[in-house]
C-alpha cells in the first residue's frame, strides 16, 4: 500500500512540474507568436494590394451576424491609396482535405479577385499543399465570383483548374474565395469605412 502511495505522489509531482513548465512556456511564447501572426497577415495583405494602407473594416461583425455562411470570416481590411478605397482584403477559413486552410482574399471595388494568399494549412504535401503554388493562386486574379472548379487544363472565364489529386482542397479554396468576394461586396455596399 505504501509503495502505491509513494508512486502516486511521484506521479503527482511529475505532472505538476510538467504542467508548470508548459504553462511557463506558453506565457513566454504567446506574445511573440501573436506578433508573428500579425506580421504574416500584414505581409499577405501587402502581397495582394502592394503599398496600400490598410484600415480595419468595422462592419465585419454586423455582416457576419446576417448570414451564418460568413462564420469563417475572421477579419477584413480596406485597402486605401490616396484617400480612396482601392479594395478589400478578407481573411477567411476554407475547408480542405486535411482541415482548415486560412486564406487572405483581395477583392477590388468592381468585384474582381485581386489575388489570394494561402496561410496555414494541414494539406497533403505534394498534393493539397500545392494550393500555395503561384500556378494555382494566379488563376483567381482578375476573375469575378462565383468561380467553379473544373478538372481541365483549359478552364473558362469563371472556372479554376483543380490541383491534380487535390480536388477537395481546390474546391475548398474556391468556395472560400467566392464567400470572401460576397463578403467584400457587402462591405463595399455598406459604404466602406
Amino acid at each position: 500500500m505504501r509503495s502505491i502511495l509513494v508512486l502516486s505522489l511521484k506521479l503527482l509531482v511529475i505532472t505538476l512540474v510538467a504542467g508548470l513548465a508548459l504553462g511557463a512556456t506558453y506565457a513566454i511564447t504567446e506574445e511573440p507568436i501573436r506578433q508573428q501572426n500579425i506580421l504574416k497577415a500584414e505581409a499577405a495583405r501587402k502581397s495582394i494590394f502592394g503599398e496600400a494602407d490598410f484600415e480595419q473594416a468595422t462592419e465585419v461583425e454586423a455582416i457576419r451576424a446576417t448570414d451564418e455562411r460568413f462564420a469563417g470570416v475572421t477579419d477584413a481590411y480596406y485597402a486605401v491609396q490616396s484617400g480612396q478605397i482601392t479594395g478589400c482584403v478578407v481573411s477567411i477559413a476554407a475547408s480542405g482535405y486535411g482541415g482548415d486552410i486560412t486564406l487572405t482574399v483581395g477583392v477590388d471595388p468592381e468585384g474582381r479577385i485581386a489575388g489570394l494568399e494561402v496561410g496555414s494549412h494541414s494539406e497533403t504535401p505534394g498534393l493539397g499543399a500545392k494550393a500555395r503554388d503561384a500556378a494555382f493562386k494566379e488563376q483567381f486574379a482578375g476573375r469575378r465570383a462565383p468561380l467553379a472548379v473544373v478538372k481541365s487544363d483549359q478552364p473558362s472565364e469563371n472556372e479554376i483548374s483543380a490541383i491534380t489529386g487535390a480536388t477537395i482542397t481546390s474546391q475548398g479554396v474556391t468556395d472560400a474565395t467566392n464567400l470572401a468576394a460576397e463578403f467584400a461586396a457587402r462591405l463595399f455596399a455598406a459604404g466602406g469605412k
